[in-house]
């Protein structure tokens, strides 16, 4: 009877350095599945199935090639993406995927510039990985694997299902080439999930070429008309998933924003709708001085980044979003500030020891903006916060309540996050401001239909929570603005007025800024609140609110 597999090696330590070099393989998820932060409310199911990918790929390659020494040789440079990738974990806690891969092929003097911060530390880690294969590859250079034609036929067939299965699965929602898409976006197996996250980031970079093409043919006017002699740091922060009607700064019965409310010179603004309940035309809206009304030209048109930049404000983009198929034109408009980093699926706190590293290194004089893109409230909320912000929460309520109850929670970590940003910018030798936007709302079971999530346009996911600080710096070179912000917070606004609003603060104005749309403006006039969703331009009405959540 033939043996289905054969593992022929000449001694013990041979074996032994087998399964450490294929345990090094598959590190990465095997570190994200025993995180305290992925693992305090259950295992997250991506990071398990990047690890069930890991083993698959690294089963179907052993199977194929019989000598050890030979495959391992071959597998050595994704041996040093594995070593990027413990190094992305360890000192940032995120892993390496498209985004990073993006900005490696999109902005050499960025990713130089990450390299001179961290080439000390890299380049030991990388030294002591190299010393260890190297070893590792001498033990096993006569070890050999060999699997029946059954066996390989069955590895493939289970890789080949692992991909397909969830890909299937999306199909009837998305169709088959965003299906696809999606399921190589989630690829985070090691260590050939790398050749996903490029395809992914070669994809990205094809989708916007055209739109990045045209936007680098823009050239609106940037003009400085204030705040000439002083140092400024603007913070702009990107909120997901946040309804206004959860914060208790705005009447909300739970204490979710219990910090926030303590703040001087804080606005809440409790009346704002979205320009789309999903990000990837939200976000770039909002940063945008075009109407959604014609989407083609935010598209094609500069954002506020390159405004202020060309101001000359140094501009940072930060983020913990994915990029992803469903990015749309994000990666474009995060290109256009001065320094960007993506930490995807990392923790928000992150974004404040990236906030630290930018203050400690501010030389007189200075103008900076940063621009903040947090995981805020997404899906799953329990996976937003740690536990000590579990405030929220009763074992015998039922499946509704307690996703409401983590969402609650979500919204406290974020309460903490932005007081944390502002307790740094309090600290700071300068003006400063600090404006907040959710990208939409959310739905949260709420009668009569009970669904969870956004994109769905009724009063749920089209409101947004939203909120501008203002330092007592600034408000001493800007008193008027005490008199005008409190009178305008209340108003019925739209995402579309946030662009020029921030442009405002910082005293910057552009041939399409539009002072009757800045709350920080005598001007400020309200205007229809136009959004898009499923491809339909509709206006929202406040009368018609009520109908709308019934949709």
């Amino acid at each position: 009877m033939v043996r289905p597999l054969k593992i022929r090696f000449n001694r013990v330590s041979a074996f032994v350095a087998f399964c450490a070099m294929n345990l090094y393989l598959v590190t990465p998820p095997l570190l994200q599945i025993a995180s305290p932060r992925l693992t305090a409310h259950g295992l997250d199911t991506t990071v398990l199935y990047s690890l069930l990918l890991s083993v698959l790929w690294l089963t179907v390659i052993h199977f194929s090639f019989p000598s050890v020494f030979t495959l391992h040789i071959a597998l050595s440079p994704l041996y040093l993406v594995t070593a990027l990738d413990l190094y992305l974990i360890y000192n940032f806690d995120t892993r390496l995927t498209s985004s990073q891969i993006l900005i490696a092929f999109t902005d050499f003097a960025d990713a130089t510039s990450f390299l001179s911060m961290y080439w000390p530390s890299l380049l030991t880690f990388l030294i002591v990985f190299l010393a260890l294969l190297v070893a590792a590859l001498m033990l096993v250079r006569a070890m050999t694997i060999q699997a029946s034609r059954p066996l390989l036929l069955l590895s493939v067939a289970s890789l080949i299902l692992a991909y397909t299965a969830p890909t299937l699965q999306q199909i009837p929602a998305y169709g088959l080439p965003r299906a696809l898409r999606n399921t190589i976006n989630h690829d985070l197996s090691t260590p050939f999930g790398f050749l996903s996250q490029l395809g992914s980031s070669l994809a990205i970079l094809s989708d916007t070429r055209a739109n990045t093409s045209l936007r680098e043919l823009d050239a609106p006017t940037a003009n400085k008309t204030g705040l000439h002699d002083v140092n400024e740091v603007h913070l702009f922060v990107i909120g997901e998933s946040a309804r206004p009607d959860h914060w208790s700064i705005n009447g909300y019965h739970r204490k979710t924003t219990p910090k926030l409310s303590t703040l001087r010179n804080l606005y809440s603004l409790s009346n704002v709708i979205t320009t789309a309940p999903h990000t990837a035309v939200a976000v770039p809206s909002m940063l945008s001085l075009w109407s959604i009304l014609d989407y083609a030209s935010i598209e094609r048109h500069r954002s506020i980044i390159y405004i202020l930049r060309k101001a000359g404000y140094r501009t940072f983009w930060l983020s913990t979003q994915e990029l992803s198929a469903w990015a749309g034109i994000m990666y474009a408009v995060a290109g256009e500030s001065s320094v960007k980093r993506f930490y995807d699926r990392a923790d928000d706190s992150l974004l404040l020891r990236e906030l630290d590293r930018i203050f400690a290194a501010l030389s007189q004089p200075f103008k900076i903006v940063v621009f903040i893109h947090s995981r805020g409230s997404h899906g799953p909320y329990a996976d937003r916060y740690p536990d000590t912000f579990s405030v929220f929460a009763d074992a015998d309520a039922d499946r509704e309540q307690r996703t409401i109850d983590e969402y609650d929670n979500s919204i406290l970590y974020t309460d903490w996050f932005l007081t944390e940003i502002v307790r740094r910018l309090d600290l700071l030798p300068c003006v400063s401001t600090l404006l907040y936007a959710s990208d939409h709302g959310e739905n949260l079971f709420d009668p009569p239909h009970r669904h969870l999530g956004h994109g769905i346009g009724n009063e749920h996911d089209l409101r947004c929570a939203s909120a501008i600080w203002l330092s007592d710096t600034y408000l001493s070179a800007r008193p008027d603005l005490r008199g005008i912000l409190g009178r305008n917070s209340g108003a019925k606004l739209s995402l579309a007025n946030i662009s020029h609003t921030f442009l405002d603060l910082t005293m910057v104005s552009s041939d399409r800024w539009d002072p009757t749309r800045s709350l920080a403006s005598n001007s400020f006039k309200e205007g229809p609140r136009h959004y898009r969703v499923r491809g339909r331009l509709l206006t929202f009405a406040e009368e018609e609110s009520d109908a709308s959540s019934h949709r």
